[in-house]
């Protein structure tokens, strides 16, 4: 189970350059990163039992969705719901999901 992007298997170091605190890739980590979308879906759909039956679809988006695009290793996934958020539900899911983020080391 992935649960972080190390740069050793992402890029060589000449690959990553620093900006402030966060590393940004010339050579995006294609593979760590959708090993972590495909673990992130995996978690929601199945391991969050208040919201599981409630996903429609999982997509990735922003810059990270794109493969090859230099820039940090970031996965920002959008999850469409069959209700509306806001329910006492997707709070707690989202309280749970801000503590799988927690957990992740991402370099």
């Amino acid at each position: 189970m992935p649960t972080s992007i190390d740069n050793n298997d992402a890029a060589p170091s000449t690959e990553v350059l620093r900006v402030g605190d966060y590393p940004f890739y010339r050579t995006q980590p294609t593979k760590e990163m959708d090993r972590l979308t495909e673990y992130l879906t995996t978690y929601l759909t199945e391991r969050i039992p208040e919201i599981k039956d409630e996903v429609v679809a999982i997509f990735p988006v922003g810059s990270g969705a794109i493969s090859g695009m230099p820039g940090p290793a970031q996965i920002d996934l959008q999850v469409v719901l069959k209700r509306e958020p806001g329910q006492s539900e997707e709070v707690l899911a989202a309280a749970q999901i801000a503590a799988l983020e927690s957990e992740l080391n991402f370099l």
